[in-house]
């Protein structure tokens, strides 16, 4: 049976449409909400200035700034990229 014969097939892990493709569910992870606290310890973690760190997410430093302070939370790719230099370090990004 062809790959996309069992994305088809009802009650198999292969069910979550993502834009047309289907993936198998347990190759998707859930990335937790980061508190203003913990972008802050990781970024210091780092050791970069906000400046820096905002330019290695590609946003900006107000935005960056709003996040450490609680009056924007950081969502979609930012939210992933921010995952990612917590659990594999800074070195994957750039």
């Amino acid at each position: 049976m062809a790959l996309w014969e069992r994305a088809w097939r009802p009650g198999s892990l292969w069910g979550r449409a993502c834009s047309r493709l289907f993936i198998p569910c347990n190759w998707l992870t859930t990335i937790a909400v980061m508190t203003p606290a913990q972008i802050r310890a990781l970024r210091k973690r780092c050791r970069l200035s906000q400046a820096v760190f905002a330019s290695v997410l590609n946003t900006s430093l107000s935005t960056v700034q709003k996040w450490e302070t609680g009056a924007k939370r950081p969502g979609g790719p930012s939210l992933k990229l921010l995952s990612l230099i917590e659990r594999k370090g800074l070195d994957v990004v750039l």
